[in-house]
């Protein structure tokens, strides 16, 4: 089962690094890091659209921030996120599997 998300970037930044353990140890990972703002309910949504997705190249460092998107969800994973302060917080991730620019997010919205 999928869901769909239409809602407003409020940032989206490109991730990558490498992996230190697991049977992936020292393969490179990237991925397009994205809050998006359900304006309905007000949650924001912690996105993750990976490399390997075909229109991830469509989309750059900053390129959908104040943009509406429609998202197509297929999975969510939760773990704890250490912050700049160092403090931790339980952060829930949702894995994009497609992702539509639908153009700058209206005033009036």
């Amino acid at each position: 089962m999928s869901v769909t998300l239409i809602g407003k970037v409020n940032y989206n930044r490109v991730m990558t690094g490498t992996y230190d353990k697991g049977k992936r140890q020292g393969q490179q990972w990237e991925f397009l890091s994205l809050d998006i703002l359900d304006p309905a309910t007000g949650f924001v949504w912690s996105c993750q659209f990976d490399s390997s997705e075909p229109k991830y190249q469509e989309y750059a460092d900053d390129a959908l921030k104040g943009h509406k998107v429609r998202a197509r969800i297929s999975s969510q994973t939760a773990g704890q996120r250490t912050m700049a302060d160092g403090s931790t917080r339980m952060q829930i991730r949702s894995r994009l599997v497609a992702l539509e620019d639908l153009g700058e997010w209206p005033e009036d919205d």
